[in-house]
């Protein structure tokens, strides 16, 4: 009995927390000025209806255990936030609202709805012991009457939320339009030019450097003092290694240490690291590089791996190390102190950055104007790209979601495509990420009916549902905002605070 009423507890709070038809209540706020008529004690006060502290205090941390349960440790971080403090506030303040408006409108629930309800909530349809029911209310809710008094408010509530929802409707017409929004699709191609670096073949010549460097210098000092960070180095190494994987069996990897050991003592008795790297070492990424990884700080590669690189002396020819890639020999080639890197030997860097960074944002605008006048003169972006030998983009077809393929999330050159409404060249550049974009609209289909058919009753079912839960969410807010505006709800701020 007591588990079934634990559990008919937890049913109760969910239609507390989510209210009928899926409504979170913290979707709006709070407040409103204190009312006369609400007492020291109150939590929350609505229309008449009073909420004490107890009842908040166990709303609250009967969430705070439902949502342990369905989410585990991700919940921990919003514990001490406020987060369910609100939430249990808006919950009851819903219940108010519907409620009191319920009783206005002349809905009414019976004594024996209320028993039905409990015995549904409780007992799963059963009887109940009316000694063990008297005595959860009074551990719960204080006492019996006031259980009583929550369910009827939840009834009310039920009620008139049905009411509300039922007269919301969605037509065959309006699901099929927003199909058709939705699934259109537009064939289109655009050419981008990169802000971020130049061309191949215009990068930035060392005279061009030496004479940026001497005329920006208060630039590359500011943007050496704003990403300061990157310049506090760490301690490094710079270091080489020839690896041998190895299978996961005993017998494989002891075989593969035995040739590890083979390769070691070719090195030591003469034979050069890098070539011998070059001839057996099985990392694709370093082989032909004779073995050299370059610079890496603590923490880059596997622990074994780091352990040793930074224990070793430089040109010391270290033991096999075995990690979960196989097996390795580490040279240590230098090591690196940590420390500042200074403005004068950071400049030339920086200097390079900047003025390649303006050498492509000339060249992108410059080339994109271009071509505008072009689309403006009545060419088409096809025949202004090829006669200037630039290459045209042509990705799949885009919908609305403001997804190209090469060009990533363009949520406003997306938009501005469709709102186009014909094909041909858009007069106008668009900045996409770091490029310089042109595109023309290539063509437009609109799915069919048939087309349609097989997606009309889910997507009416969700129309249905999220316009009913909107409609339902504005109704609520309206009536709160009138309620608090004549001193009619009240939430007392010390319950809000973690």
């Amino acid at each position: 009995m007591l588990r079934a009423m634990r559990q008919g507890q937890r049913w109760l709070l969910w239609l507390v927390i989510i209210g009928v038809g899926g409504v979170f209540a913290f979707t709006f706020g709070v407040g409103g000025s204190f009312s006369p008529q609400a007492g020291a004690s109150d939590a929350v006060f609505v229309a008449g209806r009073s909420f004490k502290v107890n009842d908040f205090d166990r709303l609250r941390q009967n969430q705070v255990r439902a949502y342990r349960e369905q989410y585990g440790d991700a919940v921990e971080q919003f514990v001490d936030s406020g987060r369910f403090e609100q939430m249990a506030a808006d919950s009851l303040v819903r219940m108010g609202v519907l409620a009191s408006e319920a009783e206005r409108l002349g809905i009414t629930v019976s004594d024996a709805e209320v028993r039905d309800y409990l015995r549904n909530a409780l007992g799963g349809g059963q009887a109940l012991d009316r000694d063990a029911v008297t005595q959860f209310a009074q551990r719960e809710y204080g006492s019996l009457r006031r259980l009583q008094e929550q369910l009827r408010d939840e009834l009310l509530s039920m009620k008139l939320s049905r009411v509300l929802r039922q007269s919301v409707s969605v037509s065959d017409a309006e699901v099929r339009n927003a199909l058709r929004y939705a699934e259109q699709e537009i064939s289109i191609a655009w050419v981008g030019f990169d802000q971020s670096k130049p061309p191949e073949g215009q990068e930035v010549s060392e005279e061009e450097l030496s004479a940026f460097i001497e005329k920006n210098a208060a630039r590359i000092k500011e943007s050496y003092e704003a990403r300061i960070d990157s310049f506090d180095l760490p301690e490094r190494v710079r270091a080489s290694h020839i690896l041998l994987t190895a299978p996961s069996g005993d017998d494989e990897r002891a075989a593969v240490r035995e040739r590890i050991a083979a390769v070691r003592a070719r090195i030591v008795g003469g034979e050069d690291f890098a070539a011998v790297a070059r001839e057996v070492s099985e990392d694709p990424g370093s082989k032909e590089r004779g073995g050299e990884l370059g610079e890496f700080q603590r923490g880059t590669m596997v622990p074994a791996f780091d352990e040793v690189a930074f224990s070793i002396e430089p040109g010391v020819l270290s033991e096999p190390v075995e990690s979960d890639f196989g097996f390795h020999l580490i040279r240590v080639d230098e090591k690196l102190p940590a420390k500042l890197v200074p403005l004068e030997e950071a400049q030339e860097s920086i200097a390079r950055g900047l003025a390649s960074f303006d050498r492509a944002r000339e060249l992108a605008e410059s080339k994109s104007a271009e071509l505008l006048e072009d689309v403006r003169a009545g060419k088409s972006l096809t025949d202004a790209t090829r006669e200037r030998g630039y290459t045209l983009e042509r990705p799949g077809p885009i919908k609305r979601n403001g997804y190209i393929d090469g060009l990533g999330a363009a949520v406003e050159l997306v938009e501005a495509l469709f709102q186009h409404g014909k094909t041909g060249s858009l007069a106008r550049v668009f900045d996409v990420a770091s490029q310089k974009v042109l595109v023309e609209i290539l063509d437009r289909r609109v799915p069919t009916d048939a087309e349609l058919t097989a997606s009309i009753e889910a997507t009416k079912a969700q129309m249905l549902e999220d316009r009913r839960n909107a409609f339902e969410m504005a109704w609520i807010d309206r009536r709160r905002q009138e309620l608090a505006d004549v001193g009619q709800l009240y939430v007392n701020p010390e319950i809000l605070e973690p």
